[in-house]
């Protein structure tokens, strides 16, 4: 090789990477981030305050206010039965029938007693009329109207005593139907038809359904925060769709043996399809507050603690935040983040503080409303 060759590639040489050097700084200039650094593609919202309920779940179930037996109210045998367990009733509908033949016997008699009794006190009232004309003639000593008018009211104590009577075989009659108190259920049946049942022997137990009772144990941690007339929102997988609202009533006196758990009771009206015995999901609203709401993705735990970025000049800047209430959508923050602060959501995780970002705003943001 020549001399003059010799020092063109010497040239070559030491130009080149002058020119690379240069061509890098540009790119560089351009990107707004180091040769090395790349920027991480995230998604921001800017938080605004929002109400966060604290909230205390509990699974409950539902009790009949009364449940009452029907007992038998005469000794007879069971002659028919309209109901059995399970069945609904109105009011006033027949639930069984006993035998009636033998009130019905004491009923005729007491009747035939009664028309005996009347003849013989018209005829008495007779006798006495008679008496005390003849003895206002003095041909009729007193003793002998004395007599008299006692005979009549004798009969007259009679007739009283056998329309008593009457009246006892006729209600005792009326007592063989077996009828509803009330609308509710027929929880248990406790006899069959030709079963001879005596006097206040039980014949059925009935669920009353238009009011209700919902027993609702919650840990005994939360007995400072639950009070009668706080407000509890209710639901039963057997009527999906059909929630509502009732205030507890009281708390029981005693903490349960086995659960250990405070017991509040809520009763409520039933809106026509709650049943007796019935599970409950029951929220408890402890306490209501205004604060920041972020996606659970935006909070990342690190060594120190958990943290936020903030959104700065396309940088993400580190910030320790305190969390209160978390969900499985979304977390509350306590501490460390003010409304309308750019925080960083998807894409937090692989952040570092001081990182270049790219980002684009969030679309959908969870409800703080829904857990």
């Amino acid at each position: 090789m020549s001399r003059t060759l010799r020092g063109f590639a010497l040239v070559a040489l030491l130009t080149a990477p002058l020119l690379a050097a240069c061509g890098g700084e540009d790119d560089a200039a351009g990107n707004g981030a180091a040769p090395d650094e790349r920027a991480v593609p995230v998604t921001f919202v800017e938080v605004e305050a929002e109400r966060v309920e604290v909230v205390e779940r509990a699974l409950g179930s539902v009790e009949a206010v009364s449940t009452p037996r029907i007992a038998a109210e005469v000794s007879a045998r069971v002659q028919h039965l309209h109901v059995d367990s399970g069945d609904s009733v109105g009011e006033g509908d027949l639930l069984a029938e006993l035998d009636s033949e033998d009130f019905e016997i004491e009923r005729d008699r007491a009747d035939a007693e009664i028309g005996r009794l009347e003849a013989r006190i018209e005829n008495q009232q007779r006798t006495v009329e008679r008496e005390e004309r003849l003895h206002e003639q003095g041909h009729t000593p007193e003793a002998t109207l004395d007599e008299a008018r006692t005979e009549l009211t004798a009969l007259q104590q009679e007739l009283a005593s056998a329309r008593s009577d009457l009246r006892t075989a006729e209600r005792n009659i009326e007592r063989t139907e077996v009828l509803a108190p009330f609308d509710g259920i027929v929880d248990e049946r406790h006899v069959s038809e030709s079963d001879f049942i005596q006097t206040g022997e039980p014949l059925f137990t009935l669920a009353a359904t238009e009011r209700l009772r919902v027993l609702i144990p919650f840990p005994e941690t939360t007995a400072q925060q639950i009070e009668p007339g706080q407000e509890v929102r209710l639901s039963t997988p057997l009527a999906t769709g059909n929630s509502l609202t009732g205030e507890i009533a009281h708390l029981r006196p005693l903490v349960g043996e086995d659960s250990r758990a405070v017991r509040a009771i809520v009763e409520i009206e039933n809106p026509g399809n709650w049943r007796p015995g019935a599970s409950v999901n029951a929220e408890l609203l402890v306490e209501e507050r205004e604060n920041v709401v972020l996606p659970n993705q935006a909070v990342v735990r690190r060594p120190d603690g958990e943290v936020v970025y903030l959104l700065e000049d396309d940088r993400a800047v580190e910030q320790p935040v305190e969390v209160g209430r978390r969900t499985r959508a979304w977390l509350e923050i306590l501490e460390g983040v003010s409304a309308g602060d750019p925080v960083i959501v998807d894409g937090a995780s692989f952040l570092t503080d001081g990182a270049a970002v790219r980002a684009e705003p969030l679309e959908d943001a969870p409800d703080p409303q829904e857990d």
